[in-house]
């Protein structure tokens, strides 16, 4: 879906240009002196727009390497988002809290990017717990995994995993 979106904008950049060039020359307009206007234009501009430039290269390169597509879930820039639309200059993506954000492709092109679905669509969802120091370790580990067991969304390829991970301030911390 987001390759196919990508070429139709690239597509139509590409039939303006076309169409552009061919009504010029039609209408008697020598374009070599365009074409050398333009080339000088175009660093000038090139240099003025270096960040939308960016964005679009890096929105060609994330469309060849396709390792970003609509409905992706991604960490990126400390938050979880999953990806809603992609576009040759910014990514659409929307947040856990409802939230559409507006990614510049140099973001996602050129950052550290955790694609959570990139090969399949199963997500570990973590929780942590803190539980009293005094309580019974092996019971709160079944509890955990009980409740785990019981998410109506889970994967049952998958068992779920419940790991202690610190000794916190005021119990032990559970994920």
């Amino acid at each position: 879906q987001g390759t196919i979106g990508v070429l139709l904008n690239l597509g139509r950049y590409v039939v303006i240009i076309v169409g552009l060039t061919v009504a010029l020359t039609t209408a008697g307009i020598d374009l070599t002196a365009l074409f050398t206007l333009g080339a000088v234009f175009a660093v000038t501009i090139g240099f003025a727009l270096q960040n939308i430039s960016q964005n679009f290269v890096s929105g060609i390169i994330l469309l060849v390497e396709g390792a970003i597509k609509p409905g992706d879930v991604l960490a990126v820039a400390g938050r979880v988002v999953r990806v809603v639309k992609m576009g040759i200059r910014s990514t659409v993506a929307r947040s856990m809290d409802d939230e559409d954000l507006i990614l510049p492709n140099a973001l996602l092109a050129q950052g550290t990017v955790k694609n959570l679905t990139m090969i399949d669509d199963a997500l570990r969802i973590k929780a942590t717990v803190s539980v009293a120091y005094e309580s019974d370790l092996d019971a709160v580990k079944a509890i955990l995994e009980k409740a785990a067991l019981q998410v109506p969304q889970r994967s049952r390829r998958r068992a779920p995993v419940v790991l202690l991970q610190t000794f916190g301030d005021s119990g032990i911390d559970f994920d």
